[in-house]
């Protein structure tokens, strides 16, 4: 009887699995260039979902040197994913930064994001944001302060605002600004909040006496 032929031998399980992670990696790195963005992420993140370390440290390399591109993809991969808490630090150190090289659209979205943050060190990011020269940096952080979904440390750390700076802003040249502003008084003072409301209402200009009247629906 003639035995069958050996089988070819095989290359080993384990140095496969490491070549389809990376081939999963690198996929997913390239995603957050494509368009649509985040669909073509979330289908490279399903190859990744055992490995979630891979992914934090993707979108830390992305948030870092990342194009503006891939930049806006991430951040919405780390909203979608809830990825907040992990990825805090690297969050934080974006806006700290004086000579950040994103533009204040991305850096108001990481503002927001930072409502989400476990600690507060995101409070504390949020709070100098306020006195911005970037009046979309200024609205951002106002929403953060006032996100009711923020996370406790943030809404403790926001309860700390002075509240003459948010009758400063409320008087701001951008509507934004003036909302947010009227929207955090409300939550902290509401004897102040309708007091400046009352103001606004006399204002020599009509955008900010609109701001006045939205705020008293």
């Amino acid at each position: 009887i003639r035995r069958p032929p050996r089988a070819t031998p095989k290359p080993s399980s384990a140095a496969s699995d490491v070549y389809k992670r990376q081939r999963s990696i690198e996929a997913f790195e390239r995603s957050l260039e494509a368009r649509p963005g985040w669909w073509c992420a979330s289908c490279a993140l399903a190859h990744l979902e055992s490995d979630p370390k891979q992914i934090l440290s993707v979108l830390e390399r992305v948030l870092e040197h990342g194009s503006d591109r891939a930049f806006e993809t991430a951040l919405e991969v780390i909203h979608r994913r809830r990825l907040v808490p992990d990825l805090e630090r690297a969050l934080v150190e974006l806006v700290q930064t004086d000579d950040s090289r994103r533009a204040p659209p991305l850096l108001a979205r990481v503002i927001r994001l930072l409502a989400m943050g476990p600690t507060d060190r995101s409070a504390r990011v949020i709070i100098r944001s306020l006195a911005s020269h970037h009046a979309l940096l200024q609205a951002a952080a106002l929403d953060a302060a006032t996100d009711r979904k923020a996370s406790p440390a943030v809404r403790a750390g926001c309860s700390l605002v002075d509240v003459a700076l948010l009758e400063r802003l409320s008087s701001s040249p951008e509507e934004a600004v003036r909302q947010g502003a009227v929207r955090a008084l409300r939550g902290r003072s509401g004897s102040r909040a309708r007091d400046m409301v009352q103001r606004l209402l006399v204002a020599p200009t009509p955008e900010v006496r609109l701001t006045a009247v939205d705020a008293l629906h």
